[in-house]
């Protein structure tokens, strides 16, 4: 060990010196056969890709949606906001307990009545 607390090793420090000076440089079998075996990967790659089949419209929908399931809850709700939006409010509140049906106001007599 030196003054400084590094250690010396000279037997190192000529190979490594050694390694630094020496230009690596494949040999040409071996990049032969580098070149051959990364021509038959690219040859399996070309072979193997799967033709790209389109999509049907519906498909592409159903997968906007979430699915058949997503589809289905949605036509669910849609026909459910159909039929409470043609009963009325006091007949859906009827069901509801502690509602106050003489506090609804019925805005299509508003609206008829600003018609008039």
């Amino acid at each position: 060990m030196s003054k400084n607390g590094t250690h010396h090793n000279d037997g190192f420090d000529a190979l490594f010196g050694a390694a630094k000076s020496a230009d690596p440089v494949p040999s040409a079998d071996l990049m032969a056969r580098i070149l051959a075996d990364a021509q038959h990967v690219q040859d399996a790659a070309v072979q193997t890709v799967p033709a790209v089949v389109p999509k049907r419209s519906r498909a592409v929908w159903a997968e906007l949606f979430g699915g058949w399931a997503g589809i289905t809850t949605l036509a669910a709700c849609a026909c459910l906001g159909m039929i409470v939006g043609f009963t009325s409010p006091d007949a859906v509140l009827s069901y509801v307990p502690g509602a106050d049906l003489a506090s609804l106001d019925d805005g299509f007599d508003l609206y008829l009545e600003n018609e008039l």
